[in-house]
């Protein structure tokens, strides 16, 4: 799959403000594919080195930052599952994707990650490099609900994701019946504000009127807090 390359902006907010905010895109803005009956179930599972180079990159300022992780939406034999790079400077974020399979899973939760080059993949080759060189492994895992507005224009997406847990039981990842624990408190919504070139004004003026707190944490360092 290509590389994305865009803006990438996140913000915390209360139910009351995520309502509002919801009912003036219901009017303006497509539901994605996925959130036409609400919002859909999103589980990653992150990876770090023995450093922890991808949590303290983050809680450190560090301009640039690199996560490794493994997503997935169901459950199925036919589950779409992804292995992705995200990269990030600044605001601007890039992301690699790669498809894998439920049993290329098991081997990499197994420390098999041979299975990554026999599928000649650019993406998987790069994570391979990654992992044995700087020797990650399975971290936590990450699961939340997600609900998302797109418009073609500069391919611009906007997503209320609610509903934060983990689990450190990284073996049962493939697992719906997996137990996880809240990481943010049910009141803090996060608001997700992604483009390509630039934002429309229209469309921010359509999300203005509220003093937004930027989300400075990404959601695995606040799984990892936890």
């Amino acid at each position: 799959m290509p590389t994305i390359k865009r803006q990438e902006l996140k913000y915390f907010l209360s139910p009351h403000e995520a309502r509002i905010i919801r009912e003036r895109l219901l009017v303006a803005v497509p539901r994605d594919e996925y959130s036409q009956e609400g919002s859909y179930f999103i589980r990653s599972l992150y990876f770090d080195n023995p450093a922890n180079a991808s949590y303290f990159d983050r809680n450190e300022g560090f301009e640039t930052r690199r996560k490794f992780r493994i997503r997935l939406y169901e459950f199925t034999d036919k589950a779409v599952i992804k292995f992705e790079i995200k990269t990030k400077h600044n605001t601007v974020m890039s992301k690699e994707t790669a498809l894998i399979t439920r049993a290329d899973v098991t081997r990499i939760l197994a420390g098999d990650y041979e299975c990554l080059l026999r599928k000649k993949d650019p993406t998987l080759c790069k994570i391979y490099y990654h992992f044995k060189r700087e020797f990650f492994t399975p971290a936590v895992i990450v699961d939340y609900q997600r609900e998302a507005f797109t418009m073609d224009y500069n391919d611009i997406r906007i997503t209320f994701d609610t509903i934060l847990k983990k689990s450190r039981e990284i073996g049962r990842v493939l697992d719906p019946t997996l137990r996880t624990i809240p990481v943010l408190e049910r009141k803090h919504i996060i608001l997700e504000v992604k483009y390509n070139h630039f934002f429309p004004g229209w469309l921010s003026d359509l999300l203005g009127g509220f003093n937004y707190q930027r989300c400075a944490q990404s959601k695995y360092c606040f799984a990892r807090l936890v």
